[in-house]
């Protein structure tokens, strides 16, 4: 057609792709904004210009001299739309294979809003239910499949540690559709989105664009869904959709996902995109405007240009300009504006002709095809496939540009490294390390191959090795070595070479996880790893992965694993293997069987030589000295092959030496491999002694005291050869309350009395001695007949016997013993651990770094890198953190292998010389001068103050038997005169005589001291003036503090401050006598009088406390300091004997503060607070409240839910001891059925006051938060009736039922307002037993019918032709069900019938007795409402039907002539006459005055203990005693026996009757009958309490001790015991209570009990044993997050930040799962947002991300 031309304007003419060129243009040159009606103004404008009057032909020059842009990682910007093909799926990520050979990763945080909460809700299921759900975990592959294009945005390229770039994107429809408004949207578009829900029809689709949705058919959806193998859509699942058409003016769109429809979909100019609606992924038709050798330039959809690689080039290889083509958009940049697009018909189709080759495939000869200078070299690999090598990968060696050897054509051996799907091309190396290298792929690798790595890097979870450049491996914590590394990383060093053998290979997931232990990796055994080439008999070395009660789990390679019952576990019976082993340990074992099909292996760690070599037969006559060859060591033990006979031995730990610490010593040596080698038999294992026989082995000890006596033939042979008198060496073989059974040679055993155990007072043998404790015991009595004997430990006795100098030398002597002992223990340590390091000696000086200071306890790291401890017991001290200090070596802790230095000024100030030319002066048999510097297992390391403070050592104690106790008879610091024994070059010898004790400083009462911190516990500061101590309560810190504020926290270790005495107390313990100095810093005390500090020190407490309670008088301020928060109560300190409480809602007028007390009062934080009131033991106080404080009508308070009752609404506790009802009709602004349990007990929260009585007994509220949150935006859907002005005739209301009757049933609309639904109103048909279907507390919808304003009253109806939907309850289709059953014929004729006669009756007769009048059903009344105790018991105070009666009717049948003002009197007196009397009836408490009253109320329920105890009350409260208790007895015998509880409820209260008004032996009768009739337990707890809160402490310890004999097995009642000795500051007797109560309980009880105890340190004892015990714990239960949980709100109540910090520290850097970190993380957070700073948040915010980056290259 020709052009028309139209000179006065109408049709444009330029062309669509003209117009539209000129907006790109005007929008790329920035000019002017991009709207259609300027661009096309400036067009006109052009008219006349070459521009304008050029066709496509002759585009200008400018535009097409556009370079072809190369794709590389400087193309990926952040915000760059591109489009990429899934290469791999991970658990937590997606590969994407992108455009440049290049790989991006899409995390699975970076898929869509609705997947991240799917994913958070599933972390938050399994944080809750405490362990991982894999069967329901999200998983990615149905989601997305391999080789699937999608479109995502580029979210960041990170910089790796490695220094490489990763490219992160993200396909969040949020990120991609920014741009997109709901109004520019057509049919035809591709859109971005997810499935947000699945409904009837279809499904709701989400493209995170502002007033759209999209909808997809269910027919569509399911042909998608069985396509990728689903049987449905999931929710979240990401959908490219095309769409089909707009609905409801642009915000709802109907799309379909077809993949094929999708792919095919082309964009045209009519969907006018710019530059930022513009995606990747888009298929459109363009021209090729411009080629040169790297590419073409290509313009569409009117106006875009971009560019094409060559390599996209496809199929269409010969381009020409101006030709057509269809092209798919790769890459958008908005920014820059460049846009790139491929003509492959792998993307354009997705389909590819090209089949990838496999990874590791080698090319014999590649042929270069083009060379791109600097870059790499593009490679013919076969007819249809070309790979591409970059200049890095070119070769080993580093080249800057390629040489003539690379020429084109030259050929090449290459191997496959890679595929790029996006480029459809192969990534390629030619370096000939790759080309050798044994593994390229994971599938490579086999299980327990041995590989070579590089240590990438040392992580908390393990070590991360570099095996090849593409196969990364982890090696677990768990297996870096077979012991448990102190320092890795002083092994394991970055960029170091290790050894390893792969235990397990996942291809799938790229994951090799490798062993780095020892004795695996060199293992000369089978290597299993597969069940069906596994053989009888053979041996193979495999690790414990498991322990349990019955046995253990060993694990070998490629996850083949077997169990071992604990039968076959050793040659000693293991009662419980979890104190044997443990997890990780490498042990030998052998096949004992194996069943293939079932992946069933049983193995044994007994060899079969140990198994043949049975001791069963053996009989043990006497005890011989016998050789070993050691086999297995266990934590138990040795398990040991006699030499001579062959025979099976074992050697328990306690066996392998006389002294304790020694034991232990050898056996952490034993237990390793390494440590089983001729060298340690030789030294170790010869000249034992057999001392006893098991069942299945003979015991063999090689405690030196044995073998002697055996040697020297001097052991006493059998039982008649015994006389009183005798001395002899054994070991304690078992300790009970009643003493210790000790074990001599040849089996003889002997009892230890209790009494005969020390010469001191004993109440508990096992804190005195252990099991195999070697002890001296002399022969006191010999019970010939039955063959049995006592023997004494006592040291009177032993030195009777033998003298002190004996003594003595048997003592030194056994000390040398000890000290050989300890050094075959060091040089045995040095070939293993490399313990003690060369070059530090004891005696030598040493320099360090202090790493931390905790209290007198300092940490240093030496020069060579190991770690040491000094105890600091010296004044002037200033060291700090990260300073140098020089040390002396004092001594080794072989146990824990820690080195012991020195600090003390005296100890360094001369040179090593001058150290050992010392030793030279010192001669033996000479007393000096000794001071304690260190007590270390058996003995003491002293320092010589007359000879230059050289170290000497002497024994622990003078006497074996008092080993166990005697580290606290010596105190560091300490000075004690001493005779030097023996003197070596090495070694002096010391014997310590007697302790040096300088006079106590005088002090008294009033006297002032300049004195420093020494240390600051929980409760109080210790002080130190001189060298005297005294301690600082926190009530005598200051006078005044700002709230919240710790008294304690502006003290500081070291600081002087200026205190005053004022009281001192002489205590007495069993070792010695001691006095307590009382201190205080407060300056009103400096301004007290000497003599009236000292008058109140001279009174008692009991006096002392009362005046000081007298002096608190109600509405009095004073300051209080935090003890503890429990039970909704806050305890205080007031003074140092004086406690007080904060009730819950006295705390604080905020209801998020009441919420969480604990959170919000820490313990020593003070507070400014009232008094309320003051009573004989406890202060009541108040911090929100004034004494005379008064709420008021209108105002809102915090409250606490203490009682629902279904029927009548919540009973509220309110501050000041107040309570308050609040109504069915008062609780929400929506009424529901069964109300009451939106609400539960305990609960906070805001009310609004309604109505108050004159005596504040009686106090209405609402809950409603259109009363108590003036901003809440909730819908008021049942309008709160405030007045009867309120409801019109012809209302439809909602209310609940409050009372039925023979007139109808009586609705509460609100409070105060009550209406009444006569019979005939309650449905259109007659009901039969109405009364049965109408419920108190059902929720009604009715029909207001009749409103009479004179009497209040309102009638309505739940007729049907009234009211649609009559009952929202569940009870509606029940009633409607019972009247259309019934005629409906004469209803009401029936009903003015009934009605007539009822009247009669009533006024013939006022009442019926027969009747109930106490059931709430059968009345209804007016003007009043049921009343609510605040005790939460419910009083129904109902009319009767007859009361009710003479109210209805007595309106109807009263004369019309009457006038109106009698007729209303007249009804107002007979409601009040009804109302009176059915509350007199009904209040249990107030109006119940007569036992006639009570009679009837038991009579009526007599299963219910709670009118029992009223009725006894009654009689107590007239001081009838006797009569109580026969209330008491009669509720026995009346309650049913099924009743447990309540008849436990009678029990009680007759136990605390006699506690208060018996005697003590009336009491025990009822207890002793209460625990013959209940549980008896229960009665136990019960009387304890009833003591305790009696004060009756000495009655409630000596029950404790009862039930701890009687129960103990009980986990609560040792709890309970402990709680209570802690409470009395018992702290000692509460410790041993937890040492009896761990060889009581069962082991599994153990855990629980040991961090109940760990808390009541925290809260009534020693703050770093609390801590002490907790570390312990969790070094044992590390990724136990529950109590890392309760150890952290531990010592955040104790207010140390510093320390909560490394607890977190030290717990996130443990290897645990992701939600147990998250669940750190998250309470790390939560605690510096509280605590800490803006760089304290950052730091834990960093660390977190640090751990997800190392998850993320974990996985990858």
């Amino acid at each position: 057609m020709a052009e028309i031309d139209f000179p006065r304007g109408g049709k444009s003419v330029f062309s669509p792709f003209e117009v539209q060129q000129g907006k790109r243009k005007v929008e790329d040159e920035g000019l002017f904004k991009t709207n259609s009606s300027a661009s096309v103004k400036n067009v006109k404008k052009a008219k006349n210009t070459s521009f304008t009057k050029a066709k496509f032909k002759d585009l200008p020059a400018d535009e097409l001299s556009t370079n072809v842009d190369t794709i590389n990682i400087s193309t990926y910007k952040n915000g760059v739309s591109v489009l990429g093909i899934i290469k791999e799926i991970n658990q937590l990520d997606i590969a994407i294979s992108l455009p440049g050979l290049l790989t991006g990763y899409i995390h699975i945080s970076q898929i869509s809003d609705k997947v991240s909460r799917l994913l958070t809700k599933q972390l938050k299921s399994e944080d809750e239910d405490g362990e991982e759900d894999t069967t329901s975990r999200l998983d990615l592959n149905s989601f997305f499949q391999i080789g699937d294009m999608i479109r995502c945005v580029v979210d960041e390229v990170q910089v790796t540690k490695n220094k490489h770039k990763r490219i992160k994107l993200t396909m969040d429809p949020k990120v991609i559709n920014a741009k997109f408004k709901a109004n520019r949207i057509q049919a035809g578009m591709i859109l971005s989105g997810y499935i947000t829900s699945i409904e009837d029809h279809g499904y709701i689709v989400s493209f995170e664009i502002e007033n759209l949705v999209g909808f997809l058919s269910q027919q569509e959806g399911l042909e998608f869904a069985k396509s990728r193998d689903l049987d449905d859509l999931p929710i979240g699942l990401p959908v490219n959709c095309i769409v089909r058409s707009i609905k409801e003016k642009g915000r709802l769109i109907s799309v379909g996902v077809s993949s094929e429809e999708v792919l095919k979909a082309k964009a045209h100019e009519g969907m006018k995109f710019t530059y930022d609606t513009l995606q990747a992924g888009l298929y459109v038709n363009a021209t090729v405007t411009k080629i040169n050798p790297k590419g073409a330039q290509l313009a569409f959809l009117g106006g875009f240009y971009g560019s094409v690689t060559a390599d996209h080039f496809g199929e269409t290889k010969s381009l020409v300009e101006r030709s057509k083509v269809t092209a798919r958009i790769m890459y958008v940049d908005q920014k820059s504006k460049k846009i790139g697009l491929s003509l492959l018909n792998t993307i354009i189709n997705g389909q590819s002709d090209v089949v990838p080759l496999e990874m590791g495939q080698i090319i014999e000869d590649a042929a270069v095809v083009r060379i791109d200078k600097s870059i790499g070299l593009l490679l013919q690999l076969n007819d249809n496939l070309k790979g591409y090598v970059h200049i890095s990968r070119a070769s080993d060696k580093h080249l800057d540009k390629f040489g003539k050897q690379y020429k084109l054509g030259s050929k090449h051996r290459c191997r496959v490294i890679g595929n790029s799907l996006m480029d459809e091309l192969a990534i390629l190396t030619m370096q000939k390390s790759v080309l050798e290298q044994q593994f390229i792929n994971y599938s490579d690798i086999k299980p327990g191959t041995l590989v070579m790595g590089k240590i990438i890097s040392l992580e908390d979870f393990g070590i991360l090795i570099q095996v090849t450049d593409h196969i990364k491996a982890l090696c677990p914590s768990l297996h870096m070595s077979d012991i448990t590394l102190k320092h890795p990383e002083k092994k394991f060093k970055e960029g170091n070479k290790i050894k390893c053998r792969v235990l397990t290979v996942n291809a799938k997931r790229k994951r090799l996880i490798l062993t780095h232990k020892k004795s695996l990796v060199q293992s000369p055994h089978a290597i299993i790893t597969s069940y069906d080439d596994i053989q009888d008999n053979i041996a193979a070395h495999g690790y414990i992965s498991s322990v349990r009660s019955n046995g253990c789990i060993i694990t070998f390679y490629n996850n083949v694993h077997g169990f071992v019952h604990k039968r076959n576990l050793s040659t000693q019976y293991i009662e419980n293997p979890e104190s044997v082993f443990f997890v990780g340990q490498v042990v030998l074992s052998y096949i004992l069987s194996v069943d293939g099909a079932n992946k069933k292996l049983n193995l044994s760690l007994k060899s079969p030589e140990i198994s043949s070599s049975s001791s069963s037969n053996l009989k043990f006559n006497r005890s011989k000295i016998v050789d070993v060859n050691l086999f297995r060591a266990t934590a138990e033990g040795l398990d040991v092959l006699m030499k001579q006979s062959g025979l099976a031995a074992s050697i328990p730990v306690y066996h392998l030496s006389d002294f304790h610490s020694n034991c232990q010593a050898l056996i952490n040596f034993f237990l390793l491999q390494e440590s089983v080698n001729k060298e340690v038999n030789s030294k170790l294992l010869k000249q034992l002694v057999t001392v006893g026989k098991t069942k299945s082995s003979v015991i063999v000890s090689k405690k030196q005291s044995f073998v002697d006596v055996v040697n020297n033939n001097s052991a006493i042979q059998n039982f008649d050869q015994l006389q009183v008198g005798l001395i002899m060496n054994g070991f304690i073989k078992l300790t009970m309350d009643y003493g210790c059974f000790v074990e001599f040679p040849n089996g003889l055993v002997g009892l230890a009395p209790i009494g005969l155990l020390s010469d001191g007072f004993v109440d508990d043998a096992s804190a005195y001695y252990s099991v195999g404790d070697s002890v001296i015991a002399k022969v006191t009595d010999i019970e010939h007949e039955r063959k049995r004997f006592l023997v004494s430990l006592r040291l009177s006795d032993y030195l009777k016997s033998v003298g002190k100098d004996n003594a003595k030398i048997e003592m030194l002597k056994s000390f040398d013993q000890y000290l050989d002992e300890r050094n075959i223990v060091i040089q045995a340590l040095e070939s293993v651990y490399d313990f003690p390091p060369s070059g530090i000696l004891i005696g030598e000086l040493v320099t360090g770094m202090i790493e931390s200071i905790d209290c007198k306890h300092v940490t240093m790291l030496l020069k060579k890198g190991q770690k040491a401890t000094a105890t600091i017991n010296f004044d002037n001290v200033n060291f700090r953190e990260n300073s140098s200090v020089t040390a002396r070596v004092i001594d080794y802790d072989l146990v824990s292998r820690t080195i012991f230095v020195s600090l003390h000024p005296d100890m360094i100030h001369y040179g090593n010389k001058q150290f050992y030319k010392m030793h030279k002066q010192i001669k033996a048999n000479t007393s000096t001068t000794a001071i304690i510097e260190l007590v270390n297992g058996d003995h003491v390391v002293c320092r010589l103050p007359d000879y230059k403070n050289v170290i000497a050592l002497a024994p622990l104690t003078q006497y074996w038997n008092n080993a166990k106790t005697a580290h606290r008879n010596y105190v560091i610091g300490s000075r004690y005169t001493a005779s030097i024994e023996r003197v070596t070059m090495t070694k002096i010898i010391l014997y310590l005589l007697k302790e040096i004790v300088d006079e106590s400083p005088k002090v008294s009462v009033g006297q002032v001291f300049d004195a420093k911190v020494e240390s600051i516990r929980q409760f109080y500061a210790v002080v130190k003036f001189g060298n005297t101590y005294g301690n600082i309560h926190i009530t005598e810190v200051v006078d005044e503090i700002e709230d919240g504020k710790s008294p304690l926290a502006s003290l500081s270790v070291g600081r002087s401050m200026r205190v005053r005495i004022i009281n001192i107390r002489n205590r007495k313990s069993k070792t010695r006598k001691s006095i307590q100095i009382e201190c205080s810093a407060k300056p009103s005390v400096f301004q007290l009088s000497t003599t009236a500090l000292e008058a109140k020190a001279k009174e008692t407490d009991e006096n002392r406390n009362k005046s000081i309670l007298e002096k608190f008088k109600p509405g009095d301020n004073i300051v209080a300091y935090v003890h503890s928060v429990r039970s909704f109560c806050i305890h205080v300190f007031i003074s140092r004997n004086i406690k007080g409480k904060i009730f819950g809602l006295h705390a604080s007028k905020n209801e998020n503060v009441l919420r969480d007390l604990s959170s919000n009062f820490k313990v020593c934080q003070a507070y400014n607070c009232c008094v309320l009131q003051n009573s004989t033991d406890i202060i009541d106080l108040s911090i929100a409240y004034p004494y005379d404080y008064k709420f008021d009508t209108g105002c809102i308070i915090p409250g606490r839910i203490i009682n629902l009752v279904h029927k009548l609404g919540a009973v509220v506790q309110l501050p000041l001891r107040k309570c308050g009802v609040a109504s069915l009709t008062n609780i929400s602004d929506e009424y529901k059925e069964d109300i009451t349990t939106m609400l539960s007990a305990k609960q906070i929260v805001r009310c609004y006051v309604l109505k108050i009585s004159s005596d504040y007994k009686k106090i209405d509220v609402s809950l409603r938060a259109s009363r108590t949150d003036h901003e809440s935006s909730d819908e008021v859907v049942d309008k709160e009736i405030k007045d009867i002005s309120d409801i019109a005739n012809g209302e439809i209301l909602r209310g609940y039922i409050k009372g039925v009757s023979k007139k109808g049933v009586f609705v509460a609309l609100s409070n105060t307002i009550t209406g009444r639904i006569k019979i005939k109103n309650l449905s259109d048909k007659f009901i039969e037993d109405w009364a049965s279907k109408f419920k108190d507390g059902m929720l009604v919808t009715a029909k207001v019918i009749g409103i009479d304003l004179e009497t209040q009253h309102i009638e309505l109806s739940l007729k049907e032709s009234a009211v649609k939907g009559t009952l929202v309850t569940n009870e509606t289709s029940t009633i409607k069900a019972e009247a259309e059953k019934m005629s409906a014929n004469d209803d009401s004729d029936m009903e003015s019938v009934n009605e007539e006669k009822e009247t009669n009756s009533v006024k013939r007769k006022r009442s019926v007795p027969n009747e109930s009048r106490l059931k709430l059903s059968s009345a209804f009344q007016w003007s009043s409402e049921t009343h609510v105790n605040c005790d939460g018991k419910t009083n129904d105070s109902n009319e009767t039907d007859e009361s009710q009666s003479d109210t209805d009717d007595s309106i109807e049948v009263l004369s019309k002539t009457q006038n109106k003002r009698r007729r209303r009197a007249k009804d107002k007196a007979e409601e009040e006459e009804i109302y009176r009397t059915e509350l007199a009836l009904v209040n249990n408490g107030n109006a119940l005055e007569t036992p006639d009253d009570f009679d009837r109320l038991v009579l009526n329920d007599p299963d219910d203990s709670s009118t029992w105890l009223q009725y006894m009350a009654y009689y107590l409260q007239t001081a009838e005693i006797d009569k109580s208790r026969d209330i008491a007895e009669r509720a026995l015998k009346k309650i049913s026996f099924r009743e447990s509880q309540h008849l436990l409820n009678i029990w009680i209260a007759m136990m605390n009757l006699e506690n208060l008004y018996g005697t003590q032996e009336t009491l025990l009768k009822v207890f002793e009958r209460a625990v013959q009739r209940n549980n008896p337990k229960d009665v136990f707890f019960q009387l304890s309490r009833i003591y305790v809160k009696s004060e009756k402490h000495d009655l409630a310890d000596k029950l404790f001790q009862n039930m701890i004999k009687r129960f103990n097995t009980s986990k609560k009642v040792w709890i309970r015991y402990g709680q209570f000795l802690f409470e009395r500051k018992k702290v000692d007797g509460a410790r041993k209570i937890l040492q009896r109560s761990l060889k009581s309980l069962p082991r599994r009880k153990h855990l629980d009990i040991i961090i109940k105890f760990a808390q009541f340190e925290f809260k009534f004892g020693d703050h770093a044993r609390g801590s002490t015990i907790f570390e312990s714990v969790l070094s044992n239960y590390p990724k136990r997050t529950d109590l890392w949980s309760v150890y952290i709100d531990m010592v955040i109540k104790g207010g140390d930040i510093d320390q909560v910090r490394k607890i977190f520290e030290k717990a996130v850097k443990i290897n645990l799962s992701s939600k147990k970190i998250k669940f750190l993380f998250k309470r790390y957070m939560e605690f510096e947002s509280k605590y800490g700073n803006e760089e304290s948040i950052e730091h834990v915010k960093q660390m977190a991300v640090d751990y997800v980056s190392s998850q993320i290259d974990k996985t990858n």
